[in-house]
Order: structure tokens, then sequence, then C-alpha cells
């Protein structure tokens, strides 16, 4: 069966808060994701400083509008560092974009929530939920946590890849994220 819409075979776009956005560098982790994939793929970063899962739904159609064929979705820290946004209600959120994606006839792709040293118990709670729910569904997950989580401290931010806000990637951090995406969820193997 084919997509509803014709999508842009090599266009990926990326959902999410400052963290996708690029708080500290505009060298984020799309830029790095696109450098690395290369050719004439194209990456649209739409993340937004301070979104909450709620506000990635609303704008979830701005980036279908774009007929990307994956849309990536990383979003729930600012639902549990500052809305205090019950799980259950950043779980309906993420399930909305995703099945809306979905129902396009695009590729959902979901990211864990990477460490902070805010709210660990509900972090973690949202991350697990993240990996059960992207199997469960069949859709990629890029497991950012593990990546900025630090070996000395597990559980809170690696000082040495985060701003000294222990939430924002530095140029540093970012570059480690881009480069533990799997870039295969993208090319099937293969880059073309």
């Amino acid at each position: 069966m084919s997509p509803p819409h014709q999508l842009h075979a090599h266009l990926i776009v990326c959902v999410g808060d400052s963290i996708t956005e690029g708080f500290s560098d505009p060298n984020n982790w799309p830029y790095h994701l696109k450098t690395r994939l290369g050719g004439d793929w194209e990456v649209v970063d739409q993340g937004v400083g301070g979104a909450k899962t709620a506000d990635m739904v609303a704008r979830i159609d701005t980036a279908l509008a774009l007929d990307p064929h994956f849309v990536i979705i990383m979003g729930g820290t600012n639902d549990i560092v500052n809305g205090q946004v019950p799980l259950a209600t950043t779980q309906a959120n993420i399930v909305a974009m995703c099945s809306r994606v979905e129902s396009y006839g695009a590729v959902p792709v979901l990211c864990t929530v990477i460490p902070s040293s805010y709210h660990l118990a509900e972090r973690d709670s949202l991350n697990a939920w993240i990996v059960e729910y992207a199997n469960l569904k069949g859709y990629p997950v890029i497991n950012f946590y593990p990546v900025i989580d630090n070996p000395l401290n597990p559980g809170h931010s690696n000082p040495a890849l985060v701003m000294a806000d222990g939430v924002h990637p530095n140029p540093e951090g970012y570059t480690a994220m881009g480069n533990e995406i799997d870039l295969a969820i993208f090319t099937g193997g293969t880059l073309t």
C-alpha cells in the first residue's frame, strides 16, 4: 500500500525542544545527523526552546507539511522539568504525534530523554515507556540517554558533555549525540 502523500525519501524533520533546537550550538544533533548522512539528505530542525509535548502535538502538522519520510520526535524534558506534566499526559502526547505521523505515511522515530539533575524517577519512567512503546509499534529508537549519562554519577548528565546548567548539551555533547544515531534507521543499511 502506498502512502497517502508523496514523501521526500531523503527528508527528515526533527521535532523537539531546546535540546533539538541547539541551545548552546547551532551544530546540534540534527546538524551532525545531516553531516553524517551527506549526499542529498535534508534534515530540518523544528526544535523550539521551552516546548512541551503538548506544544509539539500542536506543531506536528507543520513538520508533516514538508512531506518527510521520517519524523524524529524528542520530547518530555520540559514536561518533567518545567511543567510537572503527568507521565500519562506526556505518553498520550507522544502517541498522538506518532499516530499522526504514521497516518500521514511517514515513519516516526522516537528518542529517549537525556539525563539531567532533575526528576530522575519521572525521566527514567518516561524513557522506559518510550522504548517499550517504540518496540511495540515497530518504531526506530535513538537512545540518547547513555550518551549524555555520567559514568561517575549514573542518572545525571556528564559535565563534560553539557553546559553549566546540567541540561543542554555543549558542542562535544551534540557531536556525541550525532555520532550515536544509527544511520541504518534512515538508509536501510546503505547510503544512497
